[in-house]
């Protein structure tokens, strides 16, 4: 993600500011402090089908004894699909650059 922060904006500080408020913005709409039905209605569909929410949810289900689910399968599709969206974006700037 970083990488395609950085072509996008250029400048170092500005790719790292950016990518800690992304990194935050994930955070905070997770399930990591609250429950996501306690979340407004707009901000749930976006808690429940991000990468650290499903990590936080079977990790403290494994932690009360529960069974954690699909828990590998889901989190890395969801962090590779956000991967390869990152890089997709990332060397078509690049290429942009060198033409």
């Amino acid at each position: 993600m970083h990488a395609a922060l950085g072509m996008a904006l250029r400048a170092p500080e500005a790719s790292y500011a950016a990518g800690t408020v992304t990194l935050f913005l994930l955070l905070f709409s997770s399930s990591a402090f609250v429950r996501v039905d306690t979340m407004p209605e707009w901000l749930q569909p976006i808690a429940r089908v991000q990468p650290i929410t499903v990590t936080v949810d079977r990790v403290r289900a494994l932690a009360n004894g529960l069974p954690a689910q699909r828990w590998p399968t889901q989190a890395a599709a969801r962090s590779i699909a956000i991967l390869l969206l990152s890089a997709t974006f990332a060397v078509h700037r690049y290429r942009a650059l060198d033409s």
